[in-house]
């Protein structure tokens, strides 16, 4: 499949992008490259830190007046070994039944298999983050495994301390904020959500 746009690794040369290139040149030689500091690389552009994931195109899926002719993803197994090891995990003291989980999902995708020691909640985000990067479950984990403030305030860069997860009330925004209009349409007495 042609690449439409790359994005050099940090601290990549020139060396590197033509021996990218060079792999296979026929698909890769009409390629944008997003290089650090071009005129096609702009200081706000969201693509620099985080590239667009199109991780369920297809470009062999045909549209017609009814819809898509190609399945969808309902369901993932990955997702039911990893939920059960997260479930075995938070049982205690279940890591080999929790590191089987787990290397089922490693072996499907060829990477090395882990060991008990290993097996800990935090493996088990990391290893969600590589297996449904692009799905949008992200957040979700996070809050169900009480990791959200930890993993905000240490990995993103828009957020470098606690504080800034906190709202004016001094309370952490763990959950989503209710629109405004949902409450001022509802007859029930509603509370805005801590935080905000």
């Amino acid at each position: 499949m042609e690449v439409l746009i790359y994005y050099p690794k940090p601290g990549a040369v020139q060396a590197d992008i033509d021996a990218w290139m060079a792999i296979n040149a026929a698909k890769r030689s009409t390629t944008i490259i997003k290089w650090p500091g071009t005129n096609n690389w702009e200081k706000n552009d969201l693509d620099r830190d985080f590239p667009c994931i199109k991780k369920f195109s297809d470009p062999d899926a045909h549209f017609n007046v009814t819809g898509i002719r190609r399945d969808i993803f309902l369901a993932r197994l990955a997702e039911t070994y990893l939920i059960r090891a997260e479930a075995y995990i938070n049982l205690g003291a279940r890591q080999t039944e929790a590191k089987n989980d787990i290397n089922v999902v490693r072996m499907r995708a060829g990477a090395l298999l882990i060991t008990e020691a290993s097996a800990t909640i935090d493996y088990i985000l990391d290893e969600r983050a590589r297996e449904f990067a692009g799905e949008y479950n992200r957040w979700y984990d996070l809050k169900r495994t009480g990791k959200l403030v930890q993993y905000v305030s240490t990995y993103n860069p828009d957020v470098p301390n606690e504080s800034k997860i906190k709202g004016n009330d001094g309370k952490y925004k763990i959950l989503r904020p209710i629109p405004q209009d949902a409450i001022g349409l509802n007859s029930a007495d509603i509370t805005q959500n801590p935080g905000y």
